[in-house]
């Protein structure tokens, strides 16, 4: 397993890349809605990195640790939305004006394999709404929730929903190669 600080560099090499590869002159419109949709996977990626990172180095104890980690929920939370809603259709979008020839198989396979870290992800909706970013002026409500936050839970549902999200990035991957349809 890589250390904390081998896995932020990655990630940090990894949207760098995609930033230089996005500010670069696309070779097509295309092209750049590849490198659009690969670099807001690389920010929320290293986001959420950093934010595991820092849990793992300041190992925050009791309520304190609840706090931290219901900015990783909340990350998750809006990236899932994200990807439900907007990701997942663009990338078959580019797919189609590319004439790539998509696996549906593979990507349902993929959603079917991490669905109940995604399940769990989507259950956070009011921990979200009222204590991670939208606070409700309900402050028992806000504590409540907070305490319900298990680190174990959280940490299985980062790994896989960024373990989904490479199973994306590698339709997106093959959409933005251009890759003809067989």
């Amino acid at each position: 397993m890589k250390s904390p600080h081998e896995l932020l560099k990655q990630s940090e090499d990894r949207l760098n890349v995609a930033l230089a590869e996005y500010e670069a002159p696309p070779s097509s419109t295309l092209a750049h809605e590849f490198y659009e949709l690969r670099l807001q996977s690389a920010i929320f990626n290293y986001d959420v990195s950093y934010d595991l990172v820092s849990l793992w180095k300041n190992d925050p104890s009791g309520f304190a640790e609840k706090v931290a980690l219901k900015s990783i929920i909340h990350r998750l939370y809006e990236y899932d939305l994200l990807v439900r809603n907007h990701l997942v259709n663009r990338m078959l979008k580019l797919a189609t004006d590319r004439d790539v020839s998509v696996d549906h198989e593979a990507l349902k396979a993929a959603r079917d394999r991490w669905m109940p870290q995604l399940k769990r992800i989507r259950s956070w909706s009011q921990l979200r709404n009222k204590a991670a970013g939208h606070y409700d002026n309900d402050v028992r409500l806000q504590v409540q929730h907070l305490r319900g936050i298990d680190r174990n839970e959280v940490t299985e549902a980062v790994q896989g929903f960024l373990s989904y999200n490479i199973s994306l990035l590698l339709v997106l991957r093959d959409s933005g190669r251009g890759a003809a349809a067989a």
